[in-house]
């Protein structure tokens, strides 16, 4: 498989040869809509949220498509009861707008994309570990812009309704040492600038 290919992969040893899909199938916090997936020459074990272990990823903005980045911006003010394509527009946009945010120097865009990451968030289903692989994203790019991921991420929890996920922005917001090898990112150069991608221990 070549980067750009939408890739199904049978993963050995799982349920049935479960079949991990990079297309969103179902929601997965955290890469929603892969599409660039570069194939090794064998798939050993699925990781955390759908990561397969052995396979290199394309960067960010190159694998998750941006089509539904118009929807997700109007959710952003319209906070009404999400269905499963509202939260993979959200889920998606969120991802894509930590790279656009770095490249842009862009303030306003990192915290959209950290509200559409929170917004996204399935409370009782979604796995908070998983969950804050997604924000170490925006915590990681506030310390590049010169931003306090504290106030960042309180600022955004603000605008949220009581629950797990605010306290969960507040909790991680706060902490110190957060890194983007810790949580399985790397930072890539592209073409078009920086980007993230999965980290080569997933």
């Amino acid at each position: 498989m070549a980067n750009g290919d939408l890739a199904a992969l049978r993963v050995p040893g799982g349920p049935a040869g479960a079949t991990v899909l990079y297309g969103w199938s179902a929601p997965a916090p955290l890469h929603p809509g892969c599409h660039g997936v570069a194939g090794t020459a064998e798939v050993r074990s699925a990781g955390p949220a759908g990561i397969v272990f052995g396979v290199k990823y394309s960067p960010n903005l190159q694998r998750i498509p941006g089509d539904l980045d118009t929807h997700a911006e109007e959710l952003l003010h319209s906070r009404g009861r999400l269905s499963e394509r509202d939260r993979l527009a959200l889920g998606r946009y969120g991802y894509r707008m930590q790279t656009i945010a770095l490249r842009e120097r862009s303030p306003e865009l990192l915290r959209r994309g950290l509200l559409a990451m929170a917004l996204g968030v399935e409370e009782g289903v979604d796995d908070p570990r998983d969950t804050m692989i997604g924000l170490s994203l925006p915590h990681v790019v506030a310390g590049m812009l010169g931003m306090s991921p504290a106030e960042l991420f309180a600022g955004v929890a603000a605008e949220l309704p009581d629950g797990s996920t605010k306290d969960l922005l507040l909790q991680f917001g706060a902490r110190d040492g957060i890194g983007l090898r810790s949580f399985g990112w790397e930072l890539v150069d592209t073409p078009d600038g920086p980007d993230f991608t999965v980290g080569p221990g997933w």
